[in-house]
């Protein structure tokens, strides 16, 4: 089964501020600041997904319309 972790991002032009939201957990965790740059956003989801043991993962970030 995919869980769903959503990343809330604070978006300014020096720099994001994200953190994770895991829906079946409850819970926020994994908020960090990073250089505004899709490199640096792609590692922390790759991050994430070592932190989560390899489970199978969805990412929502910011706005996803239904």
């Amino acid at each position: 089964m995919t869980s769903i972790t959503y990343i809330g991002m604070d978006v300014h032009t020096t720099n994001y501020t994200l953190c994770a939201y895991s829906m079946a957990g409850q819970k926020a965790f994994a908020q960090t600041t990073i250089n505004p740059d899709i490199d640096e956003l792609l590692k922390y989801l790759a991050n994430l997904k070592v932190r989560m043991m390899g489970q199978d993962v969805h990412f929502v970030c910011g706005y996803e319309a239904t």
